[in-house]
């Protein structure tokens, strides 16, 4: 176990420690200052990061990868379709409240969430990402073609966008579309892509590896129409964040720190207790009651449900003291002196900070094994790397310039779209899952604060629609990266068929056998 769970904590620390580089580095520059506690709270919070991350993948894979493989693949044994899929609807929606990254986008969206919005916008995102896993699991019954379901979620989803632009409310459409991108992260997604793998290996067929992917992507379009149904409906009260509504700092002194510190443990284990609570719970009846699970896997799964847990407190806990403070400092610092080094710092930092989520290389080990190493993990990595640096420069210059995200989303899925028509199926589902699964809690607690700090000195009086979005921006920019990696495939391969069907056309003369 303690084997497991250091290799888990090296691949967080190889990610984290490039983070910490650069923040440090830039400290000995005129381009941003740290104080001792600076210094100190991030360090401590890095630390506790890495091993809250380690203990979170760790008992993540222990507990959700088995639940939803168990679920994925009884279902589709079963005669009771129905009950088994209200059973997977009712425990994807509680598994997405108690994600860490909903957790961290609602305590980024707090000032926006007043009178009862934070519960309705949990609720629809959570109901919402059940309903569209359902939705997922039909296709694959009635071997519907995912790239048609997949079009027609996303005209939806813009048809949604229209209506809210006419109903002017644009000022909170940023928040909605991040949405999509925190439902799918360290604990949903194991959960997801296991009840995926398990229903495609029960039902088989020559597009058993096709049909294992594409889950996560219909989970985090999901929460984005259901979040634009719920600013389409809400009304128009407090739709800005000002300067004064921002709170990102761990205080002075000692004393101070540590009150912070126990007071964010407290909010955020009694949060995470009563979220995976109630998924433990479920899980038992629906144990009890279909599954018939032996009592050690039972341990074994729930034992994985702890370590989530202390896993999930101790990062998010580290995140809102240290990450979400230096983040938001370093914006605003680094804004001050010249909007460019902001640009620059966020696109290095998106570069290295998407490999730091522990749903990534969930998502590459498990591409690289499905597709029998024709996909590898490594070219899996770098396309998201550079998408997700370039979507965090782009986010950048949309603060600098003032503009909607709507042209940066509408472009991106178009040429989405435009290149899905020419690359196989399984490169369109991997890339849409990736981008579900890119944008994770690092991103949340340290690009979303830096773009904060950029937006007090650059958009101060708009501030809700401009840091707003950044995660959206890091789901879609991977769907282009990992196209344009099957793309090149594909070049590849016809490159080296023309080349074989020269070598055959091509006889050299001397070697012509002539039979009289």
């Amino acid at each position: 176990m303690l084997k497991v769970l250091w290799e888990k904590m090296k691949e967080a620390m190889i990610t984290i420690i490039p983070v910490i580089i650069i923040v440090i580095g830039l400290s000995f520059t005129p381009l941003f200052d740290m104080t001792v506690s600076d210094y100190f709270v991030f360090i401590i919070s890095a630390v506790f990061i890495i091993l809250g991350i380690g203990l979170f993948s760790m008992g993540a894979e222990m507990s959700m990868e088995p639940m939803g493989e168990t679920i994925g693949s009884n279902m589709m044994k079963t005669n009771k379709i129905f009950i088994m899929l209200a059973i997977v609807f009712v425990l994807t929606a509680l598994i997405t409240v108690v994600e860490p990254d909903v957790s961290e986008l609602l305590e980024l969206a707090e000032a926006l969430l007043v009178d009862g919005r934070r519960m309705a916008l949990i609720i629809a995102i959570g109901v919402s990402t059940g309903l569209f896993l359902i939705f997922g699991l039909y296709r694959l019954m009635r071997s519907l073609k995912y790239k048609t379901l997949l079009v027609f979620c996303y005209l939806v989803m813009f048809a949604f966008i229209c209506l809210i632009i006419l109903n002017n409310k644009v000022h909170l459409l940023p928040l909605a579309l991040d949405a999509g991108g925190v439902t799918t992260g360290a604990i949903s997604t194991p959960f997801i892509m296991a009840i995926g793998i398990g229903a495609a290996m029960t039902i088989g067929g020559r597009k058993t590896k096709s049909n294992s992917f594409g889950f996560i992507a219909l989970c985090s379009v999901g929460p984005i129409i259901g979040a634009l149904v719920l600013v389409l409906f809400s009304d128009n009260v407090n739709l800005t964040i000002l300067p004064e509504d921002v709170h990102m700092g761990y205080g002075e002194g000692f004393n101070e720190i540590m009150n912070n510190v126990f007071e964010s443990l407290g909010k955020i284990s009694l949060e995470v207790l009563i979220g995976l609570g109630l998924v433990s719970f479920a899980f038992i009846v629906i144990n009890y009651l279909f599954l018939k699970l032996p009592r050690k896997r039972m341990i074994q799964i729930f034992l994985g449900i702890i370590y989530a847990f202390v896993g999930s407190v101790l990062f998010l806990t580290a995140a809102s003291i240290g990450f979400h403070s230096i983040g938001f400092k370093l914006g605003e610092a680094l804004s001050n002196i010249s909007p460019v080094w902001v640009c620059i710092i966020g696109f290095l930092l998106g570069v290295f900070i998407v490999l730091a989520e522990p749903a990534v290389h969930l998502l590459a080990n498990q591409v690289e094994e499905v597709t029998l190493g024709g996909v590898s993990k490594k070219s899996i990595l770098i396309a998201l790397s550079i998408g997700a640096g370039i979507s965090v420069l782009l986010s950048i210059i949309r603060i600098i310039f003032d503009f909607s995200i709507i042209y940066y989303i509408v472009a991106g899925f178009v040429i989405s779209f435009l290149l899905s028509l020419f690359v196989p199926t399984i490169y369109t589902a991997i890339a849409f899952d990736a981008g579900g699964v890119a944008s994770g809690p690092i991103t949340l607690s340290f690009i979303m604060p830096l773009a904060f700090g950029a937006c007090m000195v650059l958009q101060p009086n708009d501030i809700a629609e401009a840091a707003f979005g950044i995660v959206a921006m890091v789901a879609m920019t991977p769907v282009i990266a990992i196209q344009l990696l099957g793309f090149r495939d594909i070049l590849r391969k016809k490159r080296l068929e023309r080349d074989r069907l020269k070598t055959i056309t091509t006889v050299d003369d001397e070697q012509i056998i002539e039979f009289k």
